[in-house]
């Protein structure tokens, strides 16, 4: 079945639902789809399609899915802490289809 972004008219049932696009994801959907090709998986992403994404097919623009309207990553910022004498820490995680290797986070 191809990527798509809302379900085929007809789909009724599913046998495999993955929430998440990242990579390890992918990597489950694959082997699943590899072990059984009668499988029906379903694999739900809340972020873009990275397919032709100048910010993830050039690595070399990847602080660009770092910036806090980005559509490609997800920013986490912590509680305060006194042992990092008060300061909050931002953490980026992939939000598109491959997760954060799609965009270059774990470079």
């Amino acid at each position: 079945m191809p990527l798509t972004t809302s379900l085929p008219f007809g789909l009724d049932e599913v046998d495999v639902v993955i929430c998440g696009g990242g990579l390890a994801a992918c990597v489950v959907a694959g082997r699943l789809a590899e072990a059984d090709r009668d499988l029906v998986i379903l694999m739900i992403e809340r972020g873009p399609n990275n397919a032709g994404l100048d910010i993830v097919q050039h690595p070399a623009l990847f602080i660009m899915n770092l910036l806090p309207d980005s559509k490609t990553a997800l920013s986490y910022k912590s509680k305060q802490s006194k042992q990092l004498a008060d300061r909050e820490v931002v953490v980026q995680t992939g939000g598109t289809l491959g997760g954060g290797s799609s965009i270059n986070i774990m470079l």
